[in-house]
């Protein structure tokens, strides 16, 4: 199962927002950009409402939620007399393996046969919350699977729900079972405590209540059935020498399986060795000012063995303390549920960061994401933005902000607030005034580059689609040109603002056009109206005097572009088959990070164009 889309209405600052996660290109990382006070938390916290693990719900069809802060969800506009309903609705992906699970639990537990085509390949699930004067009432989940059952003998079927809701029930409330999990990180769980209290009771607070579960989570890594009040509290508690001598190797268990998990990965991360470090969780009793002995509160710090040195994880690095936090929660936190397709929700992750650490984080989550899963987070750091994932990018802007303004002089109206939600790519379509592909994305973040900034030589393109052709075989080559930077235009003729940056920046750049009419007659025009000359802007046919004519989808062989269309494309002719087709096959696979095979004529064509970009950059 995957979720594959939410649409949220009346939550908080969000009228109504549809955000779609199966459009093509499908990839494991959504970016969400918008600047301070847009509204893109308030999305997050929306998502990880659904999730049925966690305390916002207890039961699955018709639970009643904690009083808490629910009522706090209300639409801000109408938070003097709401009469409605909050949603978040989910739409789930079905494979074929999911469905036949589905069947084999209610043949097995109810002696039913469910129809498995009826079953279909998606179906969505709403949490809809009910207010009346803007106090909290009542919940209904809403499910739209559909369960057609018989008995094996007979032949008549019949919906379900209708003819017996406790066992329709009981099949979805195990389907709920199976959910992936959706967790949530928001910015301020990523300070480690000092210490983990494990039996602070009532006023524990919301950070350290996280805690105490990322130490059940290790507890259940185990494998061994241990729970944090029996085996690690009550231990503590006791005191007796054979309870400590258990406790202790308890302890020892899971600092070994943290220092295992979260710096073996650590490693494959940034792809290099760290000098051995252990992690090593200690206890201690607290005993209360008033002495009474069944107020002791017991708590865990956990200390880094570095050498010869042991440092508590509180003294070491703000970026060594938030990576260690990430990796800790991204690796134990999945064992809360043994399926695939996790979904991550990060709230502007490493914003306190350096530059460098966030390009970091960025990587990594490619390679978090690579055995399954999905990461969805959002940021306002131009260093939190891969241009590969731009197709599965949102922009979340909020009606309450006068944008015109500088950022520090927002005036805000909570009247106004309405949280909105587009795909990136549908919002470069409709401002057409914004000459680049990526351009936009810097003028939402109102970036600008300060003098000392380092801004890499790079070859700009004339659009997304050669850009993902480049990028995918840069890689596919061994990764010998991967770090060859590319800029995308959005066309031919619309390359004008990147290469006036850069002539104000003072950065070495070159210009590729295809060698088709329109390539050489922008060609002609930068080359006059740029005063761009000396091989700084060209022509694929410069490259190669068999490129003549040919746009740059050209360097790929028609045996390739067969395969492409049978893989991707079923029933379409080849000869149909265009650039912006044969990218987006492709792109998807950059996406996933997944390889296609390629003849040796379309990786040799690719591999002498990109040796003549990467002389011709270093040349300049």
């Amino acid at each position: 199962m995957e979720y594959i889309g939410f649409e949220i209405k009346n939550f908080k600052g969000i009228e109504h927002i549809v955000l779609n996660l199966s459009s093509h290109p499908v990839g494991p990382v959504v970016t969400l950009v918008g600047l301070n006070e847009s509204g893109k938390t308030t999305v997050l916290e929306a998502i990880s409402y659904f999730d049925t693990n966690e305390n916002h719900l207890e039961h699955l069809y018709e639970e009643e939620f904690r009083q808490g802060d629910v009522n706090e969800l209300v639409p801000l506009k109408k938070k003097a007399n709401f009469n409605g309903n909050v949603e978040v609705i989910a739409t789930i992906a079905l494979d074929e393996k999911d469905v036949g699970e589905i069947a084999r639990f209610a043949e097995k537990t109810h002696g039913l046969k469910i129809n498995e085509k009826e079953i279909g390949d998606r179906f969505t699930i709403a949490r809809r919350l009910r207010f009346e004067n803007s106090i909290y009432k009542n919940t209904q989940n809403l499910w739209t699977i559909n369960l057609k059952a018989r008995f094996p003998r007979g032949q008549k079927e019949w919906d379900l729900i209708k003819k017996d809701k406790t066992k329709w029930l009981d099949i979805i409330n195990h389907v709920a079972s199976r959910l992936p999990s959706i967790l949530y990180f928001p910015t301020f769980l990523f300070e480690f405590p000092s210490r983990i209290y494990l039996n602070d009771g009532e006023e524990e607070s919301i950070t350290n209540a996280y805690y105490c579960s990322i130490v059940q989570d290790i507890l259940d890594s185990l494998d061994d059935g241990l729970n944090i009040e029996e085996h690690i509290v009550e231990r503590a508690l006791d005191g007796g020498i054979f309870k400590r001598r258990s406790l202790g190797s308890v302890l020892n268990r899971m600092g070994n399986a943290v220092s295992r998990t979260v710096f073996e990965r650590w490693n494959e991360i940034f792809d290099k060795k760290i000098p051995r470090k252990d992690i090593q969780i200690n206890y201690e009793v607290e005993a209360p000012s008033s002495g009474a002995e069944e107020d002791n509160r017991v708590y865990l710090e956990f200390e880094l063995k570095d050498g010869d040195s042991i440092y508590l994880i509180t003294e070491r690095s703000l970026g060594f303390r938030w990576f260690f936090c990430f990796l800790l929660f991204t690796q134990f936190r999945s064992y809360r549920k043994a399926q695939r397709n996790t979904l991550f929700l990060f709230d502007e992750p490493a914003s306190n960061l350096h530059s460098k650490a966030q390009i970091q984080l960025l990587e990594s989550f490619a390679k978090i994401t690579e055995y399954g899963g999905r990461i969805i987070y959002s940021t306002h750091s131009p260093y939190m933005i891969n241009p590969r994932w731009l197709e599965n990018a949102f922009i979340v802007r909020n009606d309450g902000l006068k944008y015109e303004q500088p950022e520090s002089d927002y005036e805000y109206s909570s009247r106004e607030t309405n949280i909105k939600v587009e795909r990136y790519r549908s919002f470069v379509g409709r401002n057409p005034d914004k000459e680049t592909y990526f351009q936009p994305i810097l003028d939402i973040l109102d970036y600008v580059p300060n003098n000392l900034e380092y801004i890499p030589d790079a070859v700009m393109v004339e659009g997304k689609n050669d850009f993902y052709l480049l990028k995918y075989f840069g890689r596919a080559l061994s990764g010998d040109y991967e770090d060859l930077k590319i800029l995308p235009g959005s066309g031919s003729g619309a390359l004008d603002s990147l290469i006036s940056l850069y002539l104000g920046w003072g950065r070495n750049f070159l210009v590729l056009l295809d060698d088709d009419a329109a390539g050489r007659k922008e060609l002609i025009r930068y080359q006059r109206e740029w005063f761009l000359g000396d091989g700084r802007v060209f022509t694929l046919g410069a490259a190669s005097t068999d490129w003549n004519n040919l746009a740059i989808d050209g360097l790929i062989n028609e045996v390739d572009r067969v395969a492409i269309c049978e893989e991707h494309y079923s029933g379409k002719a080849v000869q149909s088959l265009t650039k912006k087709d044969v990218c987006r096959a492709l792109q998807e696979k950059l996406l996933r990070g997944e390889e296609c095979k390629f003849s040796r004529d379309t990786l040799e064509n690719f591999r002498l164009l990109l040796e003549y970009l990467d002389k011709a950059i270093k040349k300049k």
